[in-house]
């Protein structure tokens, strides 16, 4: 006897709920402004005021930002920095 995920109605249910989810996000994400002020940088990214700072001057930086009514931050560089400081975990290394 096979079975598929499809044979069982909770499996179902968690597939709407999922959509839904993903439609909600897509929606959430739309919403948020592309370009943040220093305070939801530093929110964003747990960095301080100095640090953000540095990584203007740095040229380096994955951070873009503008001087617009004070300094602001493009959302998307921000989290790419944030991920490229994120550890990774590898597999170990076979001796």
């Amino acid at each position: 006897m096979t079975f598929t995920l499809n044979d069982f109605p909770e499996w179902k249910q968690f597939l709407e709920e999922f959509r839904q989810l993903k439609k909600e996000v897509i929606e959430l994400r739309a919403a948020l402004p592309e370009w943040v002020d220093q305070v939801e940088a530093e929110r964003l990214t747990g960095l301080s005021n100095t640090t953000l700072w540095r990584e203007r001057k740095n040229p380096h930086s994955l951070i873009q930002w503008k001087q617009d009514r004070g300094v602001r931050y493009l959302r998307s560089s921000l989290i790419a920095h944030n991920t490229s400081r994120a550890v990774v975990r590898g597999a170990t290394p076979i001796v």
